[in-house]
Formats: C-alpha cells, sequence, structure tokens
C-alpha cells in the first residue's frame, strides 16, 4: 500500500493537494476570511465542511477551511450573529434558551453548510 506521506515532508499528500485547491489550516487563514471567529467556533459552525488532512511526523489532524466556503456561508451574517450561534451549537441548554433570530440564523447557517458540501468538489 502506498505511503499517503510523500517521502521527506510534514504533511499528506491529500493536504498538498487541499492547498493547491485554496483550502488551508485555520492558523494559514487571512484574518478577513476567519470573519472574527475563533477556531473552535468555525469548528461548531462546521465550517471546515468536516475536511481534515494528517500533518507532521506525528500524523496530527489538521482541519482544513476554504476562504471561499467560510465567506459563502457567512454571507450577510455578522461576526456576532455567528458568535451566538458557534455558542448555542456547543451547548444544548444555550440552544434551549436562545431567541428566535439566533435559531433562524443557526439553521440558515446549517444550510448554508449543506449546500457548501453539496457543490464542493472535493466531497465527491
Amino acid at each position: 500500500m502506498a505511503s499517503t506521506y510523500s517521502t521527506g515532508n510534514s504533511k499528506s499528500r491529500r493536504a498538498k493537494w487541499a492547498e493547491i485547491d485554496g483550502r488551508m489550516p485555520w492558523s494559514q487563514l487571512p484574518k478577513v476570511a476567519k470573519h472574527g471567529l475563533t477556531k473552535a467556533e468555525a469548528l461548531a459552525l462546521n465550517l471546515n465542511l468536516g475536511e481534515w488532512h494528517h500533518s507532521s511526523t506525528f500524523a496530527n489532524r489538521i482541519e482544513y477551511y476554504s476562504p471561499e466556503t467560510i465567506a459563502q456561508v457567512l454571507d450577510g451574517i455578522s461576526a456576532d450573529q455567528a458568535k451566538a450561534v458557534a455558542a448555542i451549537k456547543a451547548d444544548f441548554n444555550a440552544w434551549m434558551r436562545a431567541d428566535e433570530t439566533t435559531k433562524g440564523i443557526a439553521r440558515l447557517i446549517e444550510s448554508r453548510v449543506d449546500q457548501a458540501w453539496e457543490d464542493a468538489e472535493w466531497t465527491r
């Protein structure tokens, strides 16, 4: 079976392919692409569409993000609104206490993430 790592490299082949396609780890995203969110908030919103790759000699799991996907999913949604949705998605009790506007934004983000998944070439 072929190795998923290229000889002498610390990233898997698929990680390199993702980077060639413009996707990258959170730490490498331009600040404007992060939409004012932390990595934990982006994960709570599933902005990486579930994409991750192995990296380093220890084969760590690193989530990859597309700046274009983040922009599409969060179009018209403020950083504060996205942060509020991330907070309620992380805690069921917070979801139960959330106002209907925040829940509506959460449903909008979820539907956009689902659509982004359907549209993404790499998910096929």
